[in-house]
């Protein structure tokens, strides 16, 4: 059994030097949260079940194309989004 951060090892050894001898050591992890720009461009992605440039989705989901990338760009580092190759 292992300890998820030093974190968590800290507080639950002040816990137990304290006296207490129950702790919590596992929590939930969280669940992905999306934006509701995030939400469209995935909905937008789920329906077309094709290839789509930048422009297409933004347009799609009705919104600039500067604000589609951002959020693609936060989807892409969650692993939710890749833009593919470029040739």
């Amino acid at each position: 059994m292992g300890f998820r951060s030093d974190r968590q090892r800290k507080a639950v050894m002040a816990k137990l030097t304290r006296g207490m001898t129950s702790t919590k050591i596992y929590t939930r992890p969280k669940k992905p949260s999306f934006n509701r720009q995030e939400r469209e461009i995935l909905r937008v992605l789920y329906e077309s079940r094709k290839p789509m440039s930048i422009r297409e989705i933004a347009e799609k989901a009705n919104m600039s194309w500067v604000t589609a990338k951002k959020h693609l760009k936060k989807l892409e580092e969650r692993g939710l989004w890749d833009e593919g190759k470029k040739d």
